[in-house]
């Protein structure tokens, strides 16, 4: 799945891997514009997938005259060794009813490169907002069991984020292809209409 540039790392142990989910108002896709900008993150590869509508187009992140003409493609990796962050921006949706097994290949590339944390950047309607999201800031987060236990107190009390509201989806019991009694604990009661792969992706992991 994942392409690397010549002379780049085999593995990323220790770093911290920031992805985006296609999902309602881009948010996730501008987001990562952002950090790559902000940050100075260097193109390190791609990913290369049938599960994601291709994409080809000149870099939108080119400085200069000497970059003009340098192509990107659906799915592209950015990383900075100093700040040991690695971010991948994705420009296309997912082929429909790919989406299962577009996660799985990405939780076998996030495995296999041994990131240390895993963030997906993503959106859900507004209008399927509860009474308590109404007021306030509308900035949510959902960690795994293992993250909590090392940086909920950062998370709730350093950041003063709040956690995502759990409830029953309307729309059924089943997520892509399990059913809810095969859905872990952790992720029981999560709902996140317009999410794209977010709860796939967490089920999944």
């Amino acid at each position: 799945m994942y392409v690397g540039c010549p002379n780049t790392p085999t593995d990323f142990k220790g770093y911290t891997l920031v992805l985006p989910a296609v999902s309602v108002g881009n948010v996730g896709q501008l987001s990562v514009d952002l950090l790559v900008t902000t940050l100075g993150l260097v193109r390190v590869g791609y990913l290369h997938s049938d599960c994601v509508l291709p994409v080809c187009g000149n870099d939108a992140f080119s400085v200069g005259k000497d970059t003009q003409g340098s192509l990107v493609t659906t799915t592209e990796v950015y990383y900075s060794e100093e700040k040991k962050i690695v971010v991948v921006q994705q420009r296309a949706p997912h082929v429909k009813g790919k989406q299962n097994e577009y996660c799985t290949s990405l939780i076998e590339w996030i495995q296999s490169y041994q990131f240390d944390k895993v963030i997906l950047l993503t959106s859900s309607y507004s209008h399927e907002r509860l009474d308590s999201q109404i007021q306030g800031g509308r900035l949510r987060y959902l960690a795994t069991t293992a993250l909590q236990q090392t940086c909920e107190d950062t998370l709730q009390n350093e950041l003063k984020w709040l956690p995502l509201e759990r409830r029953e989806s309307v729309w059924g019991k089943s997520v892509g292809d399990s059913k809810q009694e095969d859905i872990p604990e952790q992720a029981k009661d999560v709902f996140i209409p317009g999410g794209g792969i977010a709860k796939r992706l967490f089920v999944q992991g």
